[in-house]
């Protein structure tokens, strides 16, 4: 590996209560449940021996305690970076999917198409979310302090936007990429090549599948 090439592994929070019952999570400070502590400790053992050696999280419980978990296991310290907050969706917020779909149609099949375009009342657009949370890893990497491997745990939708945007993918991608609960994607970036995906929502042997978990 290029000595001036960072390795930046994204891990998405485990589960909580709300994925399992298909409640819009968004900024709402839910703890995981059982099975998400289980999935970040699977996540944990498997980044040992990786070289992570710094872990900057969302500053949203869920994302803590996941980061906690992985650093238990590892030795990284956890450092919170609000850049990679969750998106803000206002008014849907800790609603069940199923409530939001009857109480605002039009702007939920917007969500369902194109939700690139869509404003949730009260909530950020998906651009507010791709914009801070690029700046926030080119601050990481633009550091001399932050070290040449590292992990950010985070949310679904914050990942999306994220490797959307370094990747230079234009609307619409947001259904386009897959992100479950505690899977791992990686980031490659040099001085010569840029950013580079190199895995994507990898979760063997951590997470089941949760279909439509939006």
């Amino acid at each position: 590996m290029n000595q001036n090439t960072r390795i930046i592994y994204l891990i998405r929070h485990g589960e909580t209560v709300y994925n399992k019952e298909s409640i819009f999570r968004g900024r709402a400070d839910i703890p995981l449940n059982g099975n998400g502590r289980k999935q970040a400790l699977t996540t944990a053992l498997k980044l040992k021996g990786l070289g992570i050696e710094a872990i900057f999280s969302s500053p949203l419980k869920r994302a803590i305690e996941t980061a906690d978990i992985i650093s238990s296991e590892i030795g990284a310290p956890v450092t919170q970076c609000v850049s990679f907050q969750n998106i803000d969706v206002g008014e849907w917020q800790a609603k069940a999917k199923a409530d939001v779909q009857k109480q605002y149609p039009d702007l939920w099949r917007k969500w369902l198409s194109t939700p690139e375009d869509l404003l949730i009342p009260g909530g950020e657009m998906i651009s507010d979310v791709r914009e801070r949370a690029v700046a926030g890893l080119r601050d990481l990497i633009g550091n001399d302090q932050t070290p040449g491997v590292f992990a950010i745990v985070s949310h679904r939708s914050v990942f999306k936007c994220l490797i959307a945007g370094l990747l230079g993918m234009n609307a619409p991608y947001f259904w386009k990429l897959r992100l479950d609960n505690c899977s791992i994607s990686t980031i490659a970036h040099s001085p010569e090549s840029g950013f580079v995906l190199t895995s994507l929502n990898s979760t063997l042997g951590i997470t089941d599948i949760i279909i439509g978990d939006d």
